[in-house]
């Protein structure tokens, strides 16, 4: 009778097979957590984006439409233009763009709604975010008073 110790071929086979099983299933698992992080780092980045581009609006954009109104005159209408940028405006965001909106309330001229759309590329497909933001202009003193006395 032989007392040798040890494993068979067979369930060194099936111990092999097992462990490789365990390790492509893990390194699946890791590729869709890299996907799912890079993922969250765009929209992050978006995110980021569509905010600076709000800020630049309320303290840029809407400031500069009231002085060409105010310089027009005191019944001259508040408008916005829509913005649109190119791949070289967005500094620090690579492959993303930019898009503004604005709509104006006839009932309310001094009320502007900013919607921003940010625009990237993912993996080959298109994704987008947006965001909508009340921009309410305020009318120069003098441009008001004007229109007080015009009224009277």
């Amino acid at each position: 009778m032989t007392t040798e110790r040890g494993f068979t071929i067979v369930e060194l086979l099936v111990a092999m097979g097992i462990l490789m099983f365990g390790t492509v299933s893990l390194l699946g698992v890791l590729g869709v957590g890299v996907a799912t992080h890079r993922s969250a780092e765009q929209h992050n980045t978006a995110v980021q984006l569509a905010q600076r581009v709000l800020q630049r609006l309320e303290e840029d954009v809407v400031p500069r439409a009231l002085l060409v109104a105010a310089a027009a005159g005191p019944d001259a209408e508040f408008k916005l233009a829509a913005v649109d940028s190119t791949p070289q405006d967005v500094a620090g965001c690579p492959g993303m763009r930019y898009r503004v909106e604005f709509t104006q309330d006839p009932e309310q001229p001094t009320l502007a709604l900013a919607k921003v759309m940010v625009i990237w590329l993912e993996q080959g497909d298109a994704q987008a975010v947006a965001f909508q933001r009340i921009l309410v202009s305020h009318v120069p003193f003098p441009q008001r008073i004007a229109r007080l006395r015009g009224k009277d």
